[in-house]
């Protein structure tokens, strides 16, 4: 449930839904001129609900939810697992990852100290349903399952913070000071 700046109940923080789809190219098959078929394609949508404190610009992952055709999940486990890495990492682009460069081009973040990534604290645990699709091209019916949850979150998320806030977000990550200069526009 969105809700904008003025049907707020908390003045002093937002809620927001946002909703991507994906739709991801399977490899190329030969024997048809390279062609792609409907076959070869790997679908995903997610859902991810964020509060923003607007004092400060943080946001908060409540909920995160991935859908994705799967094709047959021959390990639905390991499928899930990889699922829930892949939505993390688009959540870890989407809200706090960002290289940083000096003037002689060298990376000033390049310690995990210093690189902002999502850890199991800064995220809740990630919802996933699996759309089990055979994919008649496979002998086994599987898809990949680990690429293409990565970057529909990053629109996700950005959706979400702008169903909190009413500002659209235009660059990413989508990080506090990013918001608050939004905020005040």
């Amino acid at each position: 449930h969105s809700r904008g700046p003025d049907q707020r109940r908390d003045h002093s923080r937002g809620t927001g839904e946002g909703v991507s789809l994906g739709h991801v190219p399977g490899l190329w098959r030969g024997g048809d001129g390279g062609h792609l078929s409907d076959d070869q394609f790997c679908g995903f949508h997610g859902i991810v609900d964020l509060e923003v404190d607007l004092a400060t610009g943080k946001t908060d992952v409540v909920r995160a939810t991935a859908f994705q055709d799967v094709g047959k999940a021959v390990y639905p486990q390991y499928a899930e697992g990889q699922i829930q890495g892949g939505v993390v990492q688009g959540l870890g682009w989407a809200l706090n990852e960002e290289y940083f460069i000096t003037e002689d081009g060298s990376m000033a973040n390049k310690s995990f100290l210093d690189y902002r990534m999502p850890t199991a604290l800064d995220l809740p645990m990630i919802d996933v349903v699996m759309v089990e699709v055979p994919n008649p091209l496979h002998p086994y019916g599987v898809r990949g399952v680990g690429e293409v949850p990565i970057c529909p979150p990053l629109s996700a998320a950005a959706q979400a913070v702008y169903g909190a806030t009413g500002k659209r977000q235009y660059q990413l990550p989508v990080k506090p000071g990013r918001i608050l200069e939004t905020l005040n526009d």
